[in-house]
């Protein structure tokens, strides 16, 4: 390929331009001002349209069985001549979070004003009912409700893990109404749901929990209560069958032998030597005391048996014991 020099012809040139945006702006900043370079923020003021949104949220507990919906009322008065009809709107609250929000339609020339009323459905001995809470005067758009702004009282229990691996609880909660008649709701308590919060109507009286406590096996049952209805914990500290027993062994009067050996086994433990415990008793000791460890209040008894000597076979164990009676031996 051959190119006459001395005729014009159009090519790339390369121009190397050095910028720095941050300094010509410093500089513009600094000579006239900040407006130079932003411009000034514009306001534009709200649409009044009249609608309005209350956002409301509950600071409560889940609610237990018994407990049907959970909800609020907003009422606005009329408010003439622009609106001349009153306004309602109601919701139920989110069992999980105790939210929901309300959409009121008022006069775009009136402020937002209402009064709220909360209210609750329950299920108990007396069948379905309804409670409404008092009507309270509100103007904000974000609802924030209290316990106290309920017709209901909610009272938490919960069940410590250590004993839901031994038992299911059913519970039972009975109340005084202000008529004096009395009336009563139901609940389980067990590992897919270790805690609850019991309604009770807020102008009940005298209310109590009892509580039946079932082993996981079925065979046995224990009970707990009256408690005052108050937030509780269940665990096997409230059992006098758990835990340290002390027991206390002597001979009768008219008893014979001047030596008496006897052996000794919780209920729950197996035969075994280290578990067996040998106390003697004599005329001069006819009085002694036995400790042991019950590690669950399904099996706080014990059993005895008289202690073999070094040519006998042991004898059959007693029947189970109760570990808050004293043992007295006859011979």
């Amino acid at each position: 390929m051959e190119w006459d020099l001395s005729q014009p012809m159009t090519t790339w040139r390369t121009i190397v331009v050095s910028l720095e945006p941050f300094d010509t702006a410093r500089q513009a900043v600094s000579s006239a001002g900040l407006e130079t370079i932003v411009p000034p923020p514009v306001i534009v003021p709200p649409l009044t349209t009249g609608f309005h949104q209350v956002d409301i949220s509950a600071n409560i507990p889940e609610p237990g069985p018994g407990v049907l919906a959970v909800g609020v009322t907003l009422r606005a008065a009329p408010h003439p001549p622009s609106r001349p009809q009153a306004v309602t709107a109601s919701t139920e609250l989110s069992s999980r979070s105790g939210a929901a929000f309300v959409r009121l339609k008022l006069s775009p020339l009136e402020p937002l004003a209402y009064t709220c009323s909360t209210f609750i459905v329950t299920e108990d001995s007396r069948g379905i009912r309804q409670w409404d809470g008092l009507e309270l005067a509100r103007t904000e758009e974000r609802l924030r409700l209290k316990p106290d702004d309920f017709p209901i009282r909610f009272v938490p229990i919960a069940v410590s893990p250590e004993l839901l691996e031994l038992a299911t609880i059913r519970g039972r909660c009975e109340w005084l109404e202000a008529n004096h008649s009395s009336a009563s709701s139901a609940f389980v308590l067990d590992r897919d749901r270790p805690e609850l919060a019991i309604a009770i109507p807020a102008a009940a009286s005298n209310a109590s929990f009892d509580f039946d406590v079932l082993s996981v096996e079925g065979d046995r049952s224990l009970h707990l209560g009256p408690f005052s209805a108050e937030p509780l914990l269940l665990g096997l500290h409230l059992f006098p069958e758990y835990g340290p027993q002390q027991i206390s062994i002597e001979l009768a009067e008219a008893a014979s032998p001047s030596l008496v050996a006897i052996d000794l086994l919780p209920e729950n433990r197996e035969e075994m030597a280290e578990a067996v415990t040998v106390l003697a008793l004599t005329r001069n000791q006819s009085k002694k005391s036995w400790s042991y460890l019950a590690s669950s209040p399904f099996y706080p008894g014990f059993r005895y048996r008289k202690h073999a000597g070094a040519d006998g076979s042991p004898e059959p164990w007693s029947e189970i014991q109760s570990p808050f009676e004293r043992l007295v031996l006859d011979a």
